[in-house]
Protein backbone atom coordinates (compact mmCIF):
# COMPACT_ATOMS: atom_id res chain seq x y z
CA UNK A 1 0.00 0.00 0.00
CA UNK A 2 1.25 3.48 -0.87
CA UNK A 3 0.84 6.32 1.63
CA UNK A 4 0.73 10.09 1.31
CA UNK A 5 1.01 11.63 4.77
CA UNK A 6 0.80 15.35 5.54
CA UNK A 7 2.89 16.24 8.57
CA UNK A 8 3.17 19.51 10.44
CA UNK A 9 6.81 18.89 11.30
CA UNK A 10 9.01 15.81 11.16
CA UNK A 11 11.64 15.38 13.87
CA UNK A 12 13.54 12.46 15.31
CA UNK A 13 16.56 11.32 17.25
CA UNK A 14 19.68 9.45 16.23
CA UNK A 15 21.79 7.41 18.59
CA UNK A 16 25.56 7.24 18.46
CA UNK A 17 26.29 3.56 19.32
CA UNK A 18 30.07 3.95 19.86
CA UNK A 19 29.48 6.90 22.15
CA UNK A 20 26.73 5.03 24.01
CA UNK A 21 29.11 2.08 24.53
CA UNK A 22 31.81 4.41 25.85
CA UNK A 23 29.46 6.03 28.38
CA UNK A 24 28.08 2.66 29.46
CA UNK A 25 31.62 1.50 30.20
CA UNK A 26 32.50 4.81 31.86
CA UNK A 27 29.42 4.65 34.08
CA UNK A 28 30.42 1.16 35.18
CA UNK A 29 33.60 2.73 36.55
CA UNK A 30 32.40 4.66 39.59
CA UNK A 31 35.16 7.28 39.30
CA UNK A 32 33.73 8.70 36.07
CA UNK A 33 30.86 11.18 36.20
CA UNK A 34 30.75 11.25 39.99
CA UNK A 35 28.88 14.54 40.28
CA UNK A 36 27.41 15.04 36.83
CA UNK A 37 25.41 13.24 34.21
CA UNK A 38 27.26 12.07 31.12
CA UNK A 39 26.73 14.10 27.93
CA UNK A 40 23.84 13.00 25.73
CA UNK A 41 24.52 10.29 23.16
CA UNK A 42 21.61 11.22 20.91
CA UNK A 43 21.21 14.03 18.45
CA UNK A 44 17.87 15.53 17.41
CA UNK A 45 17.08 16.32 13.80
CA UNK A 46 14.29 18.14 11.94
CA UNK A 47 13.57 17.29 8.33
CA UNK A 48 13.67 20.39 6.15
CA UNK A 49 13.62 21.18 2.46
CA UNK A 50 17.14 21.34 1.01
CA UNK A 51 16.06 24.10 -1.39
CA UNK A 52 14.06 26.54 0.76
CA UNK A 53 14.65 25.18 4.29
CA UNK A 54 10.89 24.76 4.98
CA UNK A 55 10.39 22.37 7.89
CA UNK A 56 6.60 22.50 8.30
CA UNK A 57 3.57 21.31 6.33
CA UNK A 58 5.50 18.60 4.51
CA UNK A 59 3.95 15.80 2.47
CA UNK A 60 5.66 12.42 2.80
CA UNK A 61 5.07 9.66 0.23
CA UNK A 62 6.05 6.02 0.27
CA UNK A 63 5.16 2.56 1.47
CA UNK A 64 5.35 1.23 4.99
CA UNK A 65 9.00 0.28 4.42
CA UNK A 66 10.21 2.81 1.84
CA UNK A 67 10.26 6.62 2.01
CA UNK A 68 9.85 7.62 -1.62
CA UNK A 69 9.77 11.43 -1.45
CA UNK A 70 8.97 14.53 0.58
CA UNK A 71 7.39 17.72 -0.79
CA UNK A 72 7.45 21.11 0.94
CA UNK A 73 4.68 23.73 0.66
CA UNK A 74 6.64 25.50 -2.11
CA UNK A 75 6.46 22.34 -4.24
CA UNK A 76 10.09 21.21 -3.94
CA UNK A 77 10.32 17.40 -3.91
CA UNK A 78 13.31 15.42 -2.67
CA UNK A 79 14.29 12.07 -1.23
CA UNK A 80 15.83 12.49 2.21
CA UNK A 81 18.74 10.34 3.33
CA UNK A 82 19.44 8.69 -0.06
CA UNK A 83 22.50 6.91 1.36
CA UNK A 84 20.70 5.70 4.47
CA UNK A 85 17.65 3.64 3.47
CA UNK A 86 17.22 2.33 7.03
CA UNK A 87 16.47 5.84 8.28
CA UNK A 88 13.80 6.35 5.61
CA UNK A 89 12.31 2.92 6.38
CA UNK A 90 12.19 3.67 10.11
CA UNK A 91 10.61 7.08 9.47
CA UNK A 92 7.89 5.59 7.25
CA UNK A 93 7.18 2.79 9.71
CA UNK A 94 6.72 5.34 12.50
CA UNK A 95 4.51 7.58 10.33
CA UNK A 96 2.29 4.68 9.27
CA UNK A 97 2.01 3.44 12.86
CA UNK A 98 1.00 6.93 14.01
CA UNK A 99 -1.51 7.20 11.17
CA UNK A 100 -2.99 3.78 12.01
CA UNK A 101 -3.28 4.79 15.67
CA UNK A 102 -5.16 7.98 14.71
CA UNK A 103 -7.57 6.07 12.49
CA UNK A 104 -8.41 3.37 15.01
Amino acid sequence: MRYEVHVGRLTGEDADPPLEAFYTAALADSTYFEDAEPPPTRTTWTLSCPTCDADRDLTVRGTRTYLESVTCPAGHTWTPWPGTPARGRQTMEQLVEALDAQLS
